[in-house]
């Protein structure tokens, strides 16, 4: 992830375990980034996908292990894909 992984990571300190090794924490940062990309809150991806916001947080934070289909479901609201490799 790099730079932009570091970066997030120094921004978020506290509020995510950020070892770039941990998938949660790779998922959470991509997550954040495409919602900040899109200019959405966490409120609106949340009505989005028929969620309510703390569940999107707790996506957000990394330490929380949700479905993969609720994944799914978020990221396509965020207009990407999850793939799996």
């Amino acid at each position: 992830m790099g730079k932009p992984f570091v970066e997030w990571a120094k921004k978020h300190k506290g509020n995510v375990k950020f070892d770039e090794g941990r998938v949660e924490a790779r998922l959470a940062f991509a997550l954040i980034k495409a919602r900040e990309d899109m200019g959405l809150t966490q409120g609106e991806v949340a009505k989005k996908v028929g969620m309510k916001q703390p569940e999107i947080a707790r996506m957000e934070s990394g330490e929380h292990n949700p479905t993969m289909a609720k994944y799914v479901k978020v990221v396509g609201v965020l207009g990407k894909e999850l793939v799996v490799k």
